[in-house]
């Protein structure tokens, strides 16, 4: 009988662009709430509430810190707006009253210095000056009047207004910028016509689209729209910026769909399109999904919800968030992560959110010492010492916009989900293997019939936790897989799964999983399969 081995399990990921009989050995046909990394695959971390509860409804979480330099934060309703240390949670909406938006009146805006502007599309924007909980905020100064703009963000010491209506008309594709803000001012002016000031306008009439979201990346500020991407680059002189075309025929899909990151000594902005999602260094664009997750992505967004799609970049983990609404849902339900470091893809389930922000927080720098911790030496996963996370490092910051229980979440936390547990698998269907060769690796043959009688998998799991490892077999690629029941491991007292009956098929299919009924963690570094080659018939 030979034991064919899978090593390297986390190296690909999951591929569903690929039929699963076409797949690499080592990669996985589905999963979900997993993930890869360091060659293995490891049961994703939950979440847990953070915070203090929300006083409001909130739909965006926003960064500031105070003159001192501690972390504080703005959170966002459609009324209102709070802020908080942590503790502390004070309303800071301005003076003159409450925010006329709605949901779908997304919250934009970023730091200018240490001064956070804070945009909702429909009225003027805000501006928190030297952020403290006893400082509310105020209308955006000089801003111009009769005006509003669906997107303002920071460039440089400008502020930028994209997508703009004057006056009750709207100019999808106009781009409007301050006059250079002074260290820890806001702008003087956006007077275009004032020519010993740097304001300015310009449309952008290459396409048709809308404007949809901007971001600088090494200097450069990109110009995202529905159809095409714009540099706009300072240069001075009476035009101040100049505009070209950095990419034509992709868009952004929408507000928030785009993140800097730091790849390899390099920055890129990894973006969703329509079609896909995509890296891209100003000059050079690449896909991320391309023969991999890209078809899933494609039909997984509910069309009527993908506005409220958007990305998180998580550079502790060197992976991306990318996040989506399925059919049926009211915000962002799953979570497709990128591993920007080794290109692998994994699905993650989270609560309905609106938004996640990245910022400085660690609940537990010193929580968690040798004698107060709970799971046995024996069976701790990965090595000894290892932390959920870098301390100091910025992590992510989940925002649920439930009217019954408003949350933040700190995200890759717990092994649950704010005290619920959750499923948890990984699954390779259309395995055709029938031994290994000279090197090791594994030899595949569609045509003969295989029995498989042994699984040896190579997993750590909670002491006294069991793993179900279910084995399953088609005999044509496009057949229903016939599976096994759940064989339960518990790899402190087992050395393998004898598969009983054995499992007979073309093609095998493997899957280990955790239910919903405790919170379990595992890393699953590899397993062996023990078959039989039956013969062809």
């Amino acid at each position: 009988m030979p034991r064919v081995k899978f090593h390297n399990v986390g190296a690909i990921g999951i591929l569903q662009d690929i039929p699963a009989y076409d797949l690499p050995p080592e990669a996985w046909s589905d999963g979900l709430n997993v993930r890869a990394h360091d060659g293995a695959i490891w049961k994703s971390l939950g979440h847990e509430k953070i915070l203090d509860p929300p006083t409001i409804q909130t739909f965006a979480l926003f960064p500031a810190f105070s003159a001192s330099g501690a972390q504080l934060f703005a959170y966002a309703g459609l009324d209102d707006i709070y802020g908080t240390d942590g503790t502390t949670h004070t309303k800071i909406t301005r003076a003159a009253g409450i925010y006329t938006g709605a949901a779908p009146d997304l919250w934009n805006g970023g730091l200018l210095g240490n001064i956070l502007i804070l945009n909702n599309g429909v009225d003027v924007p805000q501006a928190w000056i030297s952020p403290a909980l006893a400082t509310p905020l105020i209308d955006l100064a000089n801003w111009p009047a009769s005006t509003i703009a669906k997107i303002v963000r920071p460039y440089k010491r400008f502020l930028v207004a994209y997508d703009v209506t004057l006056s009750g008309t709207r100019d999808a594709q106009l781009v409007k910028w301050s006059n250079r803000a002074d260290i820890g001012a806001v702008p003087s002016t956006w007077d275009e016509t004032d020519p010993t000031k740097r304001a300015g306008e310009w449309p952008l009439l290459d396409t048709d689209g809308a404007i949809v979201d901007a971001l600088a990346l090494g200097g450069v500020n990109f110009i995202y729209k529905e159809d095409e991407i714009q540099r706009m680059e300072e240069i001075g002189g009476n035009f101040v910026f100049r505009f070209t075309q950095a990419f034509g025929q992709t868009g952004l899909l929408a507000q928030r769909c785009v993140k800097e990151y730091h790849k390899a000594g390099r920055h890129v902005h990894v973006l969703m399109t329509q079609e896909d999602i995509v890296e891209h260094d100003g000059f050079q664009m690449r896909s991320l999904l391309d023969d991999r997750m890209q078809r899933w992505y494609r039909g997984r967004i509910d069309p009527a919800k993908q506005a409220l799609s958007f990305l998180a970049a998580y550079p502790s983990e060197n992976e991306v968030w990318a996040a989506i609404t399925e059919a049926g849902e009211s915000y962002p339900n799953l979570v497709l992560i990128i591993n920007m470091k080794d290109g692998t893809h994994m699905i993650r389930e989270v609560p309905n959110i609106s938004d996640i922000a990245l910022a400085e927080f660690d609940p537990g720098a010193g929580s968690t010492t040798f004698d107060s911790q709970t799971i046995s030496f024996d069976s701790m996963i990965g090595q000894f010492g290892q932390r959920q996370g870098i301390p100091g490092a910025k992590k992510l910051i989940m925002v649920d916009p439930s009217a019954a229980d408003p949350s933040f979440y700190l995200a890759d936390s717990t092994f649950d989900f704010a005290g619920s547990n959750f499923r948890a698998f990984v699954e390779r269907t259309g395995l055709a293997v029938v031994g290994q060769d000279r090197q090791g690796n594994p030899k595949v043959d569609t045509e003969v019939v295989k029995l498989v009688t042994e699984v040896w998998p190579r997993i750590r799991v909670q002491n006294g936790t069991n793993v179900d490892v279910y084995v399953g077999s088609q005999d044509v690629p496009s057949g229903a897989i016939s599976w096994s029941s759940a064989f339960p491991f518990d790899p402190t007292t087992e050395q393998k799964v004898d598969v009983d009956p054995p499992v007979e098929g073309r093609y095998i299919a493997i899957r280990f999983e955790t239910p919903d009924t405790s919170a379990i963690n595992w890393k699953l570094d590899g397993y062996d399969l023990e078959l039989f080659v039956i013969g062809r018939y």
